[in-house]
């Protein structure tokens, strides 16, 4: 909660009646968090040839006197880049300020803007393109521990974009392109966004009718999930899709420890009193056991 709410709550029982509180446009950057302020410092060390020998960055960002917001700045340059020795390091420093919150970009952002830009310079410094350096270094293992990423398309990426932008035929010089007296700005950079991955499983009913029924748990916060989703198990299927039927059937609590994510609040309940046609492989016991998911339904 951010400290207005509580001012609310306490305003209503003062009042004995309900109360509303407005922010203002300067007080939604204060007092409902913010993107805290970050220092960046960053030490590449690289042969002439481009390989990287040491990759060192440090970064600091504002936080409360009385929480410990942390804005993990190094995220990006702890996977980025293949080196030998690799040294991040990640500090607070308190001041008197509101708490700090997520924000778009989050964490990474701030972070990897500077660290990129430190890899810009380096091409510069070894003259040589900032493509080709990445590349140079390009981490096919996590530079921390060593262990494979379970996939990575970087690479590739990098070779579209290049062709894309017809990035042979950019002027190597920094601030050589220009339009009239305009600069015209022509780079590259790599982007790296946290993200995290459970253990997760997903059940397909399949009807009389030739509906199909695919049992799994998510949230929908406006990337397009309910329609991806039917969509994919159309084409593993091999059943065509006239109009996905997303039904609400449950989510926190036990569908995570089902397996099947996590998804809206709801009760096994809700599968007991819905069609029993729609449920015919699932039985009651397991009902009581694996009784939060969302349902998608496809209907020819």
């Amino acid at each position: 909660m951010w400290p207005h709410q509580y001012l609310a709550v306490l305003a209503a029982k003062a009042a004995g009646r309900p109360v509303k509180i407005s922010v203002t446009r300067q007080g939604m950057y204060t007092g409902s968090g913010y993107q805290p302020a970050v220092i960046n410092h960053v030490r590449l060390a690289a042969a002439s040839n481009g390989q990287l020998s040491v990759v060192y960055h440090h970064s600091t960002n504002i936080s409360s006197m009385c929480d410990d917001y942390i804005e993990f700045a190094t995220a990006s340059a702890r996977v980025s880049y293949a080196t030998p020795v690799l040294i991040t390091e990640t500090r607070i420093r308190r001041c008197n300020v509101g708490t700090p919150t997520a924000m778009r970009a989050p964490h990474e952002g701030p972070g990897s803007f500077a660290f990129e830009s430190a890899i810009d310079e380096l091409a510069v410094a070894l003259n040589m393109d900032p493509l080709a350096l990445r590349l140079k270094n390009y981490a096919d293992r996590d530079p921390g521990d060593g262990r494979p990423f379970s996939s990575k398309k970087l690479r590739e990426a990098y070779d579209e974009g290049a062709r894309r932008f017809g990035w042979e035929k950019r002027a190597p010089q920094p601030r050589a392109t220009r339009d009239g007296d305009l600069l015209i700005g022509w780079g590259m950079a790599g982007a790296v966004m946290s993200t995290f991955r459970f253990a997760s499983a997903a059940r397909v009913a399949m009807s009389a009718d030739g509906s199909v029924t695919i049992f799994a748990s998510t949230q929908e916060i406006g990337t397009g999930t309910y329609t991806v989703m039917p969509q994919i198990a159309s084409d593993v299927l091999g059943v065509p899709v006239a109009r996905p039927d997303v039904v609400e059937v449950t989510g926190l609590g036990a569908a995570a420890l089902a397996g099947l994510g996590v998804g809206a609040w709801n009760g096994p309940q809700d599968f007991l009193e819905s069609d029993s046609n729609e449920w015919d492989l699932i039985d009651d016991e397991d009902v009581g056991r694996r009784g939060n998911g969302r349902c998608f339904r496809m209907v020819r």
